[in-house]
């Protein structure tokens, strides 16, 4: 017997304010005990810059995917994705490029930032099925 109430629009949106919340917060804990206190210096190349195409592909979910999408299933999945890729530059800082570390973790934090859930109001919940 199945006696659960699906859950309301306001509670999907509130799911995904909390997720989202959560990951912002999260990449500044993780930035904070990760990241290299004495970060070496440059060495004058520009292969760092490659840790930037993760965040060109977020940007491109959040501007051209998410609007498309009607129903908050699918944001949702677009939104875990998009702040995902976007948090994938801090750690190419930390691990891979530490002289650059600090420049991806606020390149990393405006990506995880721009899926703030403010589009979340229109978008429709799906019945279960």
């Amino acid at each position: 017997m199945d006696s659960e109430k699906p859950t309301t629009p306001q509670q999907q949106v509130l799911v995904m304010w909390v997720i989202w919340a959560a990951f912002l917060v999260g990449a500044g804990l993780q930035y904070h005990f990760l990241g290299a206190k004495n970060p070496p210096a440059s060495d004058g190349t520009l292969t760092w810059l490659v840790a930037f195409a993760p965040l060109v592909a977020s940007a491109f979910i959040r501007w051209n995917l998410l609007p498309r999408v009607t129903a908050i299933q699918p944001a949702l999945v677009l939104l875990i994705l998009g702040v995902a890729l976007a948090e994938s530059a801090m750690f190419f800082g930390i691990f891979l490029f530490a002289a650059h570390q600090a420049e991806l973790f606020v390149a990393a934090l405006l990506g995880i930032a721009q899926y703030a859930p403010v589009y979340a109001a229109r978008l429709t919940v799906t019945p279960p099925q």
